[in-house]
């Protein structure tokens, strides 16, 4: 059994920044009165700076209330053409037989003033290619004072809206429009409007710097200065570490991997829920031009409402990303620090296995070159799920402290839940094991009340996201595009892969990495650790002294098991042909390399306990120059993993993403959350669909039965309303540019349901009766039983918000009663 080692409790607020000094000095009366003086000056501070604060604020919103929004439209005479220009549906056409510069650009706007804001051009355009584009130019005195895309001028639209950031005044600012060589292109007018949006972004500034500055102060006075603050909240270490992580090739861009735009499209999608009052969101209406895609229900995106909101004050979206992926990892760094410092007892050892566990490989090569955003926020909160198990599992059941064991299992597997569902699946799978292999410690009843606890707490806090999720998979027959990876043993690596130096793609310049083409590993400074654990372990058992805990054992078994699963020498082909369709299980992880990260996650606290074990024969042994060496083994890891990864990831290429504009079309990246109608269809099939112009997604696209005529066809939000008759005498229908779900449902002005079934490719088709002449109304609605889930989510956090301000007052009270 491993005692944890007991935490001094940090007081809570400013006045009591002093408490240990008072404590030993309460008979010193003059002294009481200069603390008392002091806190009275330090909430004199602070309540200064929140009025300036305060002042600042309502200036700044006052600004955007009454920032300038001006819009101008450039008609087609108005352009400028590199060639000659034929006149052709009312706008200036091109195609392949005109003579172009090496560029392509076709047309361009006249130059025009502009002073600093941030702008959104509209180009009215017809074309049948996928390859021209529009973007703004501006001579400027400021560096990176335009920030503008390549806005693709896609065939699916005859209208396009792009978003353009000018931080200075120019006097030539223009919108150019190229073509490169692919169809025809007609360009018609543009209209350029500003915005409020920069005052927007100064406002958010502001708000989140004085937030950060109170913060600051707040805790500063606590700990009697800005300096005891950073050490003794570690803060500096934790934050420099996670912008080690994140520079490299965010400083120039994104790296643009397989799940980038999936991403993106994910949160200008929750971006737009949020600014049509749609909150929590499920139906996200921005892809495929408006048909909608359930993917909230499928995939959690609490965290993910951090950069939606950004792009909601109006921040560029690589800065929304490049920021909450900034957020990531230093939760990533802090998470692990704060748990292996918890089993410590020694900052130094928990900044060695956060760094460790920070620059691993594994997740970097993920977050970078696949851009997995979602396996990126499961590690964060996945060491809370080690650490919390091994409180419940290894603390001492009659410590006073044990009663709060749950609570870092809890945040760790809601982060996971809320975060990425397939973490959550590994995260079962060697749950699982664990409990087989210490089932009489599982089954203690005070153990297994805890665990208990800490289900039903997770399920309650869950509720929201669980129920829609689960109900949809069982009452919705979706498609099932990666049933071809039934076999999966072939993606498993080899041994010289396991535990390689180098890991990644050769990119040969290019931003963009297929999945494929990257290789993982486990990496050297893993199989270090793994190492000099069982050195450790081996000595211990052998001298009989059994200084190393079980728990310890347990975390290097399973972390060799998941190197061992994540090989193509592990039998899974085996495991599918004995379980059959049961198998997938197993093989919805699609690649083996997913099983790395449990051995990324058991490191960190791998080395824990093997420094914790050298740290204590040095103690027993009275050697210093052992305990020297502690230090210097967990540096010397640290700094290797640092040297193995940074430089990997610091020398990629990278692709700047200020506006969702530069993805073109956003019918891409669905395949896994669509209805199946009749028969089952591989992913291939899905592609072809796709791909097959009788299956594109074409943006308005209104199809009517017999005798049914339309008009007025408007959407906002998750509703859509549309004014349509019914001459045929029978029963018609009409299909509207909806991807069907069983959440949506169609009624008359006078509130009478009609039928919604889904039609061709898998869309909303209503039934309109005979003689039918009115307005129908389709909208996604909530069932109740989603909306009873959310309210049971909210109490329940509430309840334990509650439940923690009371006995954090009550302890106060009593604190202050025994003085």
């Amino acid at each position: 059994m491993l005692t944890l080692p007991e935490q001094r409790m940090l007081p809570s607020g400013p006045e009591h920044a002093y408490s240990d000094i008072i404590d030993g000095l309460s008979g010193s009366q003059g002294y009481m009165k200069k603390m008392n003086k002091t806190n009275k000056t330090e909430k004199k501070v602070l309540l200064f700076c929140l009025l300036i604060e305060t002042v600042i604020l309502a200036i700044l919103a006052v600004r955007i209330i009454m920032a300038p929004r001006t819009a101008m439209t450039v008609p087609h005479a108005d352009f400028t053409a590199t060639t000659y220009m034929d006149e052709k549906d009312g706008g200036w056409y091109v195609d392949a037989d005109y003579p172009l510069p090496d560029d392509g650009l076709f047309v361009f706007t006249p130059e025009t003033a502009m002073d600093a804001g941030v702008y959104e051009i509209t180009v009215n355009y017809e074309t049948d290619s996928e390859q021209n584009y529009s973007t703004a130019v501006a001579d400027t005195n400021t560096y990176h004072a335009l920030l503008t895309d390549h806005a693709k001028l896609t065939q699916k639209l005859t209208a396009l809206t792009y978003t353009v950031w000018l931080f200075d005044h120019t006097d030539n600012f223009s919108v150019n429009n190229y073509y490169t060589g692919s169809g025809y292109l007609i360009v018609k007018d543009i209209t350029i409007v500003r915005t409020n949006k920069l005052e927007r972004m100064a406002f958010a500034a502001a708000f989140f710097l004085f937030l950060l500055l109170d913060l600051v102060l707040w805790e500063s006075f606590r700990f009697g200065s800005f300096a005891k603050f950073l050490y003794a909240r570690r803060m500096l270490w934790l934050l420099l570490a996670a912008a080690f992580a994140a520079m490299g090739p965010n400083l120039g861009g994104v790296t643009q991997g397989d799940d980038i735009m999936f991403h993106l499209l994910r949160i200008e999608g929750l971006a737009k829920s949020f600014s049509n009052g749609i909150i929590p969101c499920k139906l996200q209406t921005n892809w495929a031009y408006g048909y909608g895609y359930a993917v909230s229900v499928f995939y959690g995106d609490l965290f993910l409402s951090v950069p939606a909101v950004l792009r909601l004050f109006g921040f560029t979206e690589q800065f929304a990303y490049n920021f909450f992926l900034f957020l990531i990892h230093f939760g990533t760094v802090a998470s692990a620090y704060y748990c292996t410092r918890k089993i410590s007892g020694n900052r130094f050892i928990g900044y060695a296995c956060a760094v460790v566990y920070l620059f691993n490989p594994y997740s970097l090569a993920s977050i970078y070159y696949r851009n997995a955003l979602g396996e990126a926020q499961a590690m964060v909160f996945l060491p809370l799920v080690v650490y919390g198990l091994f409180r419940i599992l290894s603390e001492n059941t009659e410590n006073a402290s044990y009663r709060r064991s749950w609570i870092p299992a809890v945040i760790g597997f809601t982060g996971i839940v809320e975060s990425h569902m397939l973490s959550c699946v590994i995260c079962a799978q060697f749950m699982i094991l664990l409990f087989l292999f210490n089932i009489r410690n599982v089954f203690r009843k005070k153990r297994f009340l805890m665990l208990v606890k800490t289900a039903v707490l997770t399920l309650l806090l869950n509720a929201w996201f669980l129920v829609p999720l689960l109900l949809s998979y069982h009452n919705l027959a979706l498609t099932q595009p990666y049933k071809q990876y039934i076999r999966i043993q072939h993606t498993g690596l080899t041994w010289n892969e396991l535990f390689s130096w180098n890991f990644g793609a050769d990119t040969a310049g290019s931003t963009e990495v297929g999945f494929l083409d990257v290789k993982y590993t486990a990496g050297v400074v893993t199989a270090l650790i793994l190492l000099l654990f069982l050195i450790l372990f081996v000595k211990d058992r052998a001298e009989g002294k059994k200084r190393i805990p079980s728990a310890a054992m347990y975390c290097w078994s399973l972390a060799v098991l998941s190197l061992f699963m994540s090989t193509q020498y592990f039998p899974w082909d085996n495991i599918a042909d004995l379980l059959g369709s049961h198998a997938t299980m197993f093989t919805n992880m699609q690649f083996l390399n997913r099983y790395l990260t449990v051995a990324e996650v058991l490191t960190p606290f791998i080395l824990c306990f093997a420094l914790i074990n050298l740290k204590n024969f040095a103690a027993e042994n009275d050697v210093r120059i052992t305990s020297a060496g502690v230090r210097i083994a967990a540096a010397a890891l640290a700094v290797l993993a640092f040297v193995n990864v940074y430089p990997q990831i610091d020398s990629l290429p990278a692709k700047n993403m200020y506006d969702p504009a530069w993805m073109g079309r956003t019918d891409t990246q669905m395949a896994e959350y669509i209805y199946q109608k009749d028969v089952e269809y591989t992913s291939e099939d899905f592609m072809a669909h796709k791909i097959d112009p009788q299956y594109d997604y074409v943006p308005g696209k209104i199809t009517a039965g017999d005798g049914v005529t339309y008009a007025d066809f408007s959407q906002k939000g998750i509703t859509a309303v549309i004014r349509c008759t019914n001459t045929s005498g029978a029963e018609s229908y009409i299909e509207l540019p909806l991807l069907y779900y069983e959440q949506y449902h169609a009624h008359d002005r006078d509130g009478n349901e009609l039928a919604v079934t889904p039609g061709t490719i898998n869309l909303v088709r209503v039934a309109v009766p005979a003689g039918f002449d009115g307005t129908i109304t389709v909208s996604y609605d909530y069932p109740v039983s989603w909306i009873l889930s959310e309210v049971l989510s909210l109490l329940t956090l509430f309840g334990l918000v509650i439940l923690a301000v009371w006995k954090r007052y009550t302890g106060r009270m009593e604190t202050l009663g025994r003085r």
